[in-house]
């Protein structure tokens, strides 16, 4: 970040604000991530660099997302949407509606999360993205897992706890799979 900020390379200094982000979410620091983020989409958003920018609100909404400011993640993980389908990008749009679909599942808005999700679904196989479409997959049937099962107990303790359903996406994974599968 130093030497892109004393060379005046805006990109360079996005792209390292943007991996600091990325960082800084991983470690759990949100405040930091956050300020990582949003420096990096105003000059992203200087460089008319659509993309970026998108990918920047992506990683903003999955910070909001993390800290439960459902409102935040939501407009983050909209505002990208809308700039990934102004560019043709596919994987971006499946991306941040699977964003979305968790923002929405997490604040039981079942409805919402399920179209969400679906549309992720119908996405991912046209651009050949197994993981994505397996994401996709384990939010649709984690949904009508909890609509069909009357577990409502059982599930709320599983959602509340995201490194748990992440550390066993595998089984999820195959849940959602045989489930749409399953006649309707």
């Amino acid at each position: 970040k130093e030497i892109s900020t004393r060379i005046d390379d805006d990109p360079g200094q996005a792209n390292a604000l943007h991996g600091l982000g990325d960082v800084y979410r991983l470690q759990s620091r949100y405040t930091e991530a956050e300020q990582s983020y949003i420096r990096a989409k105003i000059i992203y958003a200087d460089w008319n660099d659509a993309e970026s920018r998108a990918s920047a609100l992506n990683g903003l909404g999955d910070v909001y997302r993390l800290q439960s400011k459902y409102t935040e993640a939501e407009r983050s993980y909209t505002r990208a949407k809308k700039l990934y389908a102004g560019i043709n990008d596919d994987e971006g749009q499946a991306r941040v509606l699977n964003g979305l679909g968790d923002v929405y599942r997490l604040q039981s808005k079942y409805t919402q999360a399920e179209q969400s999700f679906t549309r992720a679904q119908e996405i991912y196989p046209r651009i050949g993205h197994d993981e994505g479409r397996a994401n996709g997959l384990r939010g649709v049937g984690y949904l009508r897992w909890k609509r069909t099962s009357g577990a409502d107990d059982k599930v709320a303790d599983m959602s509340e706890d995201e490194d748990s359903v992440a550390d066993d996406d595998s089984s999820w994974a195959s849940t959602a799979e045989s489930i749409h599968s399953t006649p309707h």
